[in-house]
C-alpha cells in the first residue's frame, strides 16, 4: 500500500522543495486505518471536497485496500452519504 501511495503521488512544488502528496484515495484509506474520530471526519471531507471540486473519487481503490487491510466496516459508513 505505501509503495503504490509513494509511487502514485503528486508532486507539488514548494520552494525550495518538491513536495510529493498522496492522492485522495489513499489518503481515505490512510485515515480509515487510523480510524479515530478525526481521522473518519477528515475522510468524510477528503470525499466531498473531490466532490465540490469536480474531480471524481474513485472508489475502487479505496474498495481494495480496505479489503486488504481488513476494514470494510469503516468504508460502509463513508460511502452511505457520498456515491
Amino acid at each position: 500500500f505505501e509503495i503504490e501511495s509513494i509511487c502514485e503521488a503528486t508532486v507539488i512544488p514548494h520552494d525550495p522543495l518538491r513536495l510529493k502528496v498522496v492522492i485522495p484515495e489513499h489518503l481515505v484509506v490512510y485515515k480509515l486505518i487510523a480510524n479515530r474520530l478525526k481521522d473518519v471526519l477528515d475522510a468524510q471531507e477528503i470525499v466531498d471536497a473531490c466532490k465540490k471540486s469536480g474531480r471524481e473519487f474513485n472508489w475502487q481503490i479505496v474498495e481494495r485496500w480496505c479489503m486488504e487491510w481488513q476494514i470494510e466496516d469503516r468504508l460502509v459508513s463513508l460511502k452511505k452519504d457520498r456515491r
